[in-house]
């Protein structure tokens, strides 16, 4: 099988988890403070919630990463997207893309012996996605 380039293949259940967990943990952030009665919240001082604020802004950030994870083919070759990286593969150096079984990704093999994982491709737990790797020598 082949697909028409440019092609753009992007994990699903990775988004799906970093936005359902993301709320999650933000509808419980929210209900634990307003459950809190007002007298402990003045407890708090500004470094601590400083330091709680930092840390909430370094989880979403790290969610934004793994969110943005993708793969696309274009006539060039392949872009892969892995968090904050960007790899750019031109086809005479993309030799082989496996989806070994169990894997959690797809691996990219070049002539030059260097693997690239590349979460994109991630292990199907439906059959859709598992043609992703076969198809992106396109």
């Amino acid at each position: 099988m082949t697909v028409d380039l440019p092609h753009t293949w992007r994990p699903l259940g990775v988004r799906l988890a970093v936005v359902f967990f993301g709320a999650v943990l933000a509808v419980v952030f929210l209900f634990a403070w307003f459950a809190f009665d007002q007298e402990v919240r003045d407890t708090y001082t500004p470094f601590q919630l400083g330091t709680l604020t930092f840390m909430i802004i370094g989880g979403a950030a790290v969610g934004y990463g793994v969110a943005r994870a993708r793969i696309d083919a274009t006539a060039q070759g392949l872009v892969i997207v892995n968090g904050f990286r960007r790899y750019e593969v031109p086809w005479e150096q993309a030799e082989v893309i496996r989806l070994p079984s169990g894997a959690p990704w797809a691996r990219l093999r070049s002539p030059t012996a260097r693997c690239t994982p590349s979460p994109p491709c991630r292990a199907p737990t439906a059959p859709g996605p598992r043609g992703a790797s076969p198809r992106s020598r396109a």
